[in-house]
């Protein structure tokens, strides 16, 4: 995943393919800001490609795809929480 803001940036459509069980918090950035899917090693992108291509197709050679730049900004925003002080409770 260190290059998956590269390519949250670009804006491209992402298919991401994990070896190996389900990633959750890949699952969480990719899924929930709508900027692609993710795929454990039992599941098949057959038909989100295929569904994909066929949308490329019909509408000429453009596939038209937006993530959610709101809930990227929100994952890319942390804010820690307080630390108490040890010291002065």
């Amino acid at each position: 995943t260190a290059k998956l803001y590269d390519y949250l940036a670009a804006g491209r459509p992402i298919l991401a393919l994990v070896n190996g069980p389900d990633d959750p918090e890949l699952r969480q950035i990719v899924e929930g800001s709508r900027a692609g899917r993710v795929f454990a090693a039992t599941q098949s992108p057959r038909e989100w490609l295929s569904a994909c291509y066929a949308e490329w197709k019909r509408e000429n050679g453009t596939l038209t795809w937006s993530a959610d730049r709101d809930a990227l900004t929100k994952l890319q925003t942390w804010d820690p929480p307080a630390i108490k002080d040890c010291d002065n409770p």
